[in-house]
């Protein structure tokens, strides 16, 4: 893989990673790899792939560009976050912006979405998560919202309360967990806002909690991207910037 960069781990244990880049042209050691969703087992061994390693798709169909994050539901049906480049400078309406939803062969059922801010698009839908309600929670994160789908891709609503979302978990009573890597990284990445942690109930899109993203160890990138917890309630955050590293804050 080029870019590990989603991960999911499905009711039967299996490991789902996205490969979030492409080939460089000037590398020829990248051809052939990126733009796709694995399947692993336990184990390790490669399941199932869905798109074509090292070939990008257009959105129109169930080739893969960037994916960013990956969900399957509890009938196998799988989701992916498809496009990394929504929120750069340079995006446009051909920008690649959508949810794409498989069976759990790795058919295309369907995809929705495109690039833009109106209710339904999407900049980036760099992380997914679905609630106790069978609702898909994407983490829009060039829009600085969560957008809320149900499972056949229907719009029912928004949250603008956790900031510029990079990562999501959400727990069996539907509060949800927002990891916060970007804002403050410069003048035009959501101004106003500090990176961190939020935490809160999809019941009510209310923000109980933040934890800060600061980390005085990293001074040079320390912002949480990835966001997990555990049974105790202990928050892990995985940073990406100033050499990674897993930031634990711990219950009280």
């Amino acid at each position: 893989m080029l870019f590990p960069h989603g991960l999911h781990v499905d009711r039967d244990g299996n490991i789902w990673v996205t490969d979030a880049q492409g080939p460089d042209p000037s590398n020829p050691a990248t051809a052939g790899k990126g733009h796709v969703v694995y399947k692993l087992s336990p184990e390790g061994e490669v399941l199932l792939t869905l798109g074509q390693p090292g070939l990008a798709g257009d959105g129109s169909g169930a080739l893969l560009e960037t994916p960013c994050d990956v969900v399957t539901d509890a009938d196998g049906n799988i989701y992916v976050g498809d496009g990394h480049s929504g929120q750069q400078d340079n995006a446009n309406p051909d920008t690649v912006a959508r949810i794409v939803k498989f069976d759990r062969f790795g058919n295309l059922i369907k995809y929705w979405g495109g690039w833009g801010s109106a209710a339904g698009q999407l900049k980036t839908p760099h992380a997914l998560d679905i609630d106790s309600r069978n609702r898909l929670i994407v983490g829009d994160r060039g829009n600085n919202r969560l957008q809320i789908f149900d499972l056949d891709g229907n719009y029912m609503g928004e949250f603008k309360t956790f900031s510029r979302p990079s990562g999501i978990y959400i727990t069996d009573d539907d509060m949800i967990y927002v990891a916060d890597s970007e804002s403050e990284f410069d003048e035009t990445r959501n101004p106003g806002w500090h990176a961190g942690i939020r935490v809160g109930s999809l019941l009510d899109g209310i923000v109980d909690y933040f934890i800060d993203g600061t980390v005085a160890a990293y001074p040079d990138g320390s912002n949480p991207e990835g966001v997990a917890v555990d049974a105790a309630g202990n928050v892990f955050g995985a940073v990406v910037s100033g050499g990674g590293a897993l930031v634990k804050s711990s219950r009280r």
